[in-house]
């Protein structure tokens, strides 16, 4: 997958599923197990991808409200979160 492939993948996403909060690439077991049980109930209404520039990981929601939720349960106090 070149550069360009990288880009134009994350600028769909970006657009398909506006309202996003970041991670970062290593987040603790029981954290990534629980976040994993909590995104399988809404699939199709998230997407995601590593922003290797910011190192995090970017979840992408297509409803505000699931982004809310997600950052409610899943962002400590110094995790961005992306607008």
């Amino acid at each position: 997958m070149t550069d360009e492939d990288r880009k134009r993948i994350a600028a769909r996403i970006d657009r398909e599923f506006p309202h996003q909060v970041l991670l970062p690439l290593k987040l603790d077991a029981d954290i990534e197990e629980d976040l994993i049980w909590w995104l399988d109930r809404r699939i199709g209404r998230w997407d995601m991808y590593v922003d290797l520039n910011q190192r995090f990981i970017r979840y992408c929601f297509h409803d505000e409200k699931d982004a809310a939720a997600f950052k409610l349960r899943f962002v400590a106090g110094t995790v961005k979160v992306a607008s």
